[in-house]
């Protein structure tokens, strides 16, 4: 049994173009500020890939009505409404939207992170003029559908490689991926040789793009992440917790813990704490 052709994606085409998939979408829906030669070379690359406008995604933006909203949804299985960030983060996006006057409508999706169904429902029933996604993963479907759409939206965090979208992130995060580096290098000068790792899952783009800069900061500064020494946790305590309690049973533990969140690290503490260990201290 022969397997079925997999359907040529825009990323398919802005990679044949080579071109970013946000410049290749404008190209294809003829946006002013695209030149004629770019759209000509646009089309001509779709035609030879094999690629084909989602137009049902076409038909689901409605260009002449306006909600005068934007959509938040959330991740049930990985946010929740007690964490401490979370709250800051809803309030802080409330209080911006209250100031354009504009209204954030929130919803919640029941399958993964990268879940489009709720996206998809939300611009067909003219509920929002644009999205905030948050936990952005490096393969993640909701850019691809947004994209392809052309509704506007940007990223909590940056997203994944070759996206050239809109995002909102740490002032350390820019072109030289150096977001790790200041924490290893404080690190180190106070003469910690064994740091360990506490990271949130690899496919979120966030965690992804700070495992690398940590990496590339240790090599900088003749060391390696020892493979014992790294952990991917998830995102709440109870995970940090564990995985610390993991690094100080070792024959050879760590000095010092990077953790890639605040939950993350109360759970380091925690363990810390559980075995008489003092922080800093120790």
């Amino acid at each position: 049994m022969t397997e079925p052709t997999k359907r040529p994606t825009l990323r398919d085409v802005a990679s044949a173009a080579g071109l970013s998939v946000t410049q290749t979408s404008r190209a294809l829906n003829d946006h002013w500020d695209v030149a004629e030669s770019t759209k000509e070379h646009v089309r001509e690359v779709a035609a030879n890939v094999g690629y084909i406008p989602n137009l049902e995604a076409r038909r689901l933006k409605m260009p002449n009505s306006r909600a005068e909203a934007i959509g938040l949804v959330l991740p049930q299985a990985e946010l929740r409404f007690s964490d401490a960030f979370f709250a800051e983060l809803l309030s802080g996006i409330v209080e911006e939207a209250s100031r354009s006057q504009r209204e954030v409508r929130l919803t919640s999706a029941l399958g993964g992170v990268d879940d489009p169904k709720p996206y998809r429902q939300a611009v067909q029933s003219r509920q929002v003029d644009g999205f905030i996604l948050v936990r952005t993963l490096m393969e993640d479907a909701r850019v691809e559908l947004l994209t392809e759409m052309d509704v506007p939206f940007v990223t909590f965090g940056r997203p994944g490689e070759n996206w050239d979208t809109s995002f909102v992130d740490t002032p350390f995060v820019d072109e030289a991926d150096d977001s790790m580096t200041a924490i290893v290098d404080h690190l180190v000068a106070l003469g910690h040789t064994r740091i360990a790792c506490l990271a949130e899952p690899q496919r979120f783009a966030k965690s992804w793009f700070r495992l690398r800069s940590l990496r590339q900061a240790l090599v900088a500064n003749g060391m390696e992440l020892a493979e014992e020494l790294f952990a991917e946790a998830d995102f709440h305590e109870d995970s940090g917790y564990r995985e610390t309690k993991r690094f100080l049973e070792s024959p050879d533990p760590p000095t010092a813990i990077v953790a890639f969140n605040d939950l993350l690290a109360f759970g380091a503490l925690t363990a810390a704490r559980d075995r008489n260990l003092s922080v800093p201290g120790d």
